[in-house]
């Protein structure tokens, strides 16, 4: 096989790699659909969050999964409910990977059977006019510490982590999303330096940006710790 037939069958190798890896992992932007609510608001239809988990070990390896239930307060004119979860093992504070959804009938229980460890996941309520979407919850909020300690400790963490001052911002389509557990003085620009937004944010929070023309904003963010500025393009 000469040089050019090689070059353009990886070429055409990795295309295809492109297009299934397209159909296998949905994008972050087709799943995040948030409905312009209070936190508050949408909070209170996730009436509880029970999670009955199990260790699992061998000699080279430890995890641990577990039969998750939702009790729901669905509202009205539900056509049905979206379970999403993101990649499993996450650490606190990492990327969110997002990429699959469990389609289920209406009922006021859902349960998720086998949920890992490190997994975060939503809910999604889907209607005929607008959708409405509950907080995203972390999974290893509902593990006994001891528990999270013996599955750290065996991948060669010292003790659990926790999200302490890491804060970041994520697009997602035309929100923007700020995950964050302690107070952050966030501003937002405009690509001609305008200020379009300024708020102390001490809690996760999605931020609508679809009123905005702005190709390229400038997030800027400060805590006790540091201060971070990032160009993002609005899509």
């Amino acid at each position: 096989m000469d040089l050019h037939r090689l070059l353009k069958f990886q070429f055409v190798e990795r295309l295809l790699l492109l297009i299934i890896s397209a159909f296998v992992f949905l994008d972050v932007h087709a799943i995040i659909d948030y409905e312009r609510n209070d936190l508050e608001n949408v909070e209170s239809l996730v009436k509880a969050i029970e999670y009955d988990y199990h260790l699992l070990s061998e000699d080279s390896w430890i995890d641990l999964l577990g039969e998750l239930k939702l009790t729901l307060d669905i509202p009205e004119d539900t056509e049905r409910i979206d379970f999403i979860r993101s990649a499993q093992h996450l650490l606190p504070g990492k990327r969110v990977v997002w990429g699959w959804i469990t389609v289920y009938p209406i009922s006021p229980t859902l349960i998720f059977s086998e949920l890992p460890w490190g997994t975060y996941f939503c809910v999604r309520f889907v209607r005929s006019g607008s959708n409405i979407q509950t907080p995203i919850y972390y999974i290893n909020d509902y593990i006994e510490e001891g528990d999270l300690e013996c599955i750290y400790n065996f991948y060669g963490f010292s003790s659990v982590p926790t999200i302490g001052n890491i804060s970041d911002v994520l697009l997602v389509d035309k929100d923007l999303y700020v995950q964050t557990s302690i107070p952050l003085s966030l501003s937002i620009y405009d690509l001609y330096g305008n200020q379009i937004y300024n708020d102390v944010v001490s809690e996760d929070k999605i931020i609508p940006l679809d009123k905005y023309s702005s190709q390229m904003l400038i997030v800027r963010y400060t805590d006790s710790d540091k201060a971070i500025t990032k160009k993002i393009i609005v899509p």
